[in-house]
């Protein structure tokens, strides 16, 4: 190993000496003990772009200084890229995307969300090529889209996202696109609205609901809290506050997070047990509410599990059955059961035991540097958000 001397940095109104130490698979990030030995191992992360940052400039200056004329181009300027990153072209008449990046290809045997013997025997075989990479050009649709999904069927995520699964924003994307045969600049920008400001995980209520039909709400007040979700589901599922009045305006989403916790936890705590669930709620909350990405969640890991027990056909499907412990009578139970309890502590909270009169306040974002211009939240992307016309 190589001792790495940084100098100091700023920690928490502090300054320290950052030093560490590094090996040929990159910087030591902790250690490990070797079940049943006393024997001590490093845990270093490897990166596949480490040392060729640079290199991610040559795609810019490729774009930057003209030397990308047509998709076939733009798909050359964009394999020499390492960063993972999913890039778009349009011009006049053509349209493309590519994902880039230096993807590892790991030789069998090895998992990316497990630790890797690094004594050279699973090394990685080399890089993905370019052909073999997710892209496009000029597809049969018309329309090429992606909002931080799987960048095409079949292609693996990062081992890093925990929350990729069957049901994703871009799902609201797609549905509102293909409301409009030919689209104009106003109805593309619409569309991205629309899937902006939606749950996600009105996208598995559907699954869900139909779970619920193969019980009995315990309650007339859990009855009406599903009834109004399933309404606000089958609309627009919007977090939108239309009238100002500092509250959105569907009941339907304040009766979702009035008992979503407990849903979540009741789909697949069961099976899991207190610790472990308690342990995957570190990795993956049970729903990134706003202001965060609004993204990820158990609903991920919850429409799969519900469609299985459903007998539904299920790609990929778990090995292990979670709600009910594979019993749909008895999940449907301890869903009900999880709805009961957020709705009665819902009308505790709110002074009434009717659902449409319960409102979630609104979520507004601000701007920095200048804190007095906020709108309401929507899932946008911290990048650039652009809607473009090519006239003739």
């Amino acid at each position: 190993m190589q001792r790495v001397d940084a100098g100091t940095i700023a920690k928490g109104g502090e300054t320290v000496r950052a030093r560490f130490r590094r090996t040929v698979h990159g910087p030591v990030i902790g250690y490990a003990r070797v079940a049943g030995s006393r024997r001590v191992v490093a845990l270093a992360q490897r990166r596949a772009s480490a040392g060729r940052e640079t290199t991610d400039q040559i795609f810019f200056q490729r774009i930057t200084f003209g030397r990308v004329h047509s998709a076939a181009d733009f798909l050359r300027a964009a394999s020499t890229s390492p960063q993972t990153f999913n890039s778009m072209y349009a011009s006049g008449d053509e349209i493309a995307l590519y994902t880039t990046g230096r993807l590892p290809i790991r030789p069998t045997g090895v998992n990316g969300d497990l630790p890797v013997d690094g004594r050279g025997r699973y090394e990685w075989k080399g890089y993905l090529p370019a052909s073999r990479h997710p892209q496009d050009v000029n597809p049969a649709s018309g329309l090429l889209v992606n909002w931080n999904n799987k960048p095409a069927r079949g292609f693996p995520a990062g081992d890093d996202r925990w929350d990729e699964g069957g049901t994703q924003r871009v799902d609201w994307l797609l549905a509102e696109l293909a409301r409009t045969e030919k689209h104009t600049p106003a109805t593309a920008l619409g569309a991205a609205n629309a899937a902006a400001t939606a749950d996600p995980r009105a996208l598995i209520w559907p699954t869900v609901k139909a779970v619920l039909d193969r019980g009995t709400a315990p309650s007339p007040l859990a009855a009406a809290v599903v009834d109004r979700i399933t309404a606000w589901s089958a609309g627009d599922a919007s977090w939108v506050d239309a009238d100002g009045d500092g509250f959105v305006d569907a009941a339907g989403q304040a009766a979702m997070a009035a008992v979503w916790d407990d849903l979540a936890g009741a789909a697949m705590c069961g099976r899991l047990g207190a610790k472990v669930c308690a342990a995957l709620e570190t990795r993956q909350v049970r729903f990134q509410r706003p202001p965060s990405g609004m993204y990820g969640g158990w609903h991920q890991y919850i429409g799969k599990d519900l469609r299985t027990l459903l007998g539904q056909r299920v790609r990929g499907r778990y090995n292990v059955k979670y709600c009910g412990r594979g019993n749909v009578e008895r999940c449907a139970a301890d869903l009900w059961a999880a709805i009961e309890k957020g709705a009665q502590a819902a009308a505790a909270r709110f002074g009434t035991r009717d659902p449409t009169q319960w409102h979630s306040p609104t979520t507004r974002t601000s701007f920095t540097p200048l804190p007095l211009a906020t709108i309401q939240y929507t899932n946008r992307p911290t990048g650039i958000h652009q809607v473009m016309q090519f006239t003739p």
